[in-house]
C-alpha cells in the first residue's frame, strides 16, 4: 500500500504483517536494552531507522502533506510541553510513594553513559522520535483503525507500544512508554494527523533525556 491508498482495502496478510513487524521491533528492543553489543545511541538510530523504512515500504507514506503547519507545530510543541509536566509530576510522586522507583528511573537515564547529551538530543529529534511515531501511529494504528474502529487501534496500539517494552523489566519505563503511548495515539485518534505526533514525540525525547532530565 502506498501513498494515497486507503487503509481500509482488503488486505488478507494485514494480520501477519502486524503481528511479524510487532515481534520484529520486539527482538531489535531486546537487542537495544539487553544485549546491547554496540553503543545504545547507535542501536536506537538504526532500529528506528528499520522500522521506518519497513513502515513505509508496507503502507508508503504516512504524512498527510509534505510538511507540517503552522496549526502542527502549534500542537506537537503545545503537547511535549504538557507530556513534559505530567512526567515532571509523576517523577516526584513515584519518588515519594513507590519503592525502587528512583533506582528504576536511574537505570534509564544510564544509558546516557559516554555519549555526549547534544548528540542524543540530535538523534532523538532527526531519527528516534519521528521513526516511533512512523511506525507506531503511522503504520500500526492507521492501519488498525480501518480493522478494529478508531478506539479499538488506539487501545491496541497503547497496549502494543508499552508490551514491547516487556523486554527491559524496568517497570517505570514501562509505565512511562504506557503513559506516553496514550497520549500520542490519543493525539493521532483525536487528529488523524501524524506530523503533530512527530513534533510532539521528538520534542519530549530530546528534553526528557538529553536536555532537561528528571532527576
Amino acid at each position: 500500500m502506498r501513498k494515497g491508498a486507503d487503509p481500509a482495502a482488503p488486505d488478507r496478510g494485514f494480520g501477519w504483517k502486524l503481528a511479524a513487524t510487532w515481534l520484529f521491533a520486539a527482538l531489535l528492543w531486546a537487542v537495544m536494552f539487553v544485549w546491547r553489543p554496540l553503543n545504545f545511541w547507535l542501536l536506537m538510530s538504526l532500529t528506528q531507522a528499520a522500522l521506518i523504512a519497513l513502515s513505509l515500504g508496507l503502507a508508503g507514506c504516512p504524512f498527510e502533506h509534505r510538511r507540517p503547519t503552522r496549526g502542527d507545530l502549534a500542537l506537537g510543541a503545545g503537547s511535549a510541553v504538557l507530556l513534559y509536566a505530567l512526567f515532571a509530576l509523576g517523577n516526584l510522586l513515584s519518588r515519594r510513594l513507590l519503592p525502587g522507583a528512583g533506582l528504576q528511573i536511574g537505570a534509564i537515564y544510564a544509558i546516557r553513559n559516554g555519549t555526549p547529551a547534544w548528540l542524543i538530543a540530535l538523534l532523538l529529534l532527526l531519527v528516534i522520535g519521528p521513526g516511533e511515531e512512523i511506525f507506531w501511529r503511522g503504520w500500526v494504528q492507521r492501519h488498525l483503525a480501518a480493522r478494529l474502529g478508531e478506539n479499538g487501534a488506539l487501545a491496541a496500539t497503547v497496549v502494543l507500544y508499552a508490551g514491547i517494552h516487556l523486554v527491559t523489566g524496568n517497570p517505570m519505563l514501562i509505565l512511562a512508554a504506557f503513559t506516553a503511548g496514550l497520549v500520542w495515539s490519543l493525539m493521532y485518534r483525536l487528529f488523524h494527523r501524524l506530523w503533530p505526533n512527530v513534533i510532539s514525540h521528538a520534542l519530549w525525547d530530546a528534553a526528557a533525556m538529553a536536555l532537561f532530565p528528571f532527576h
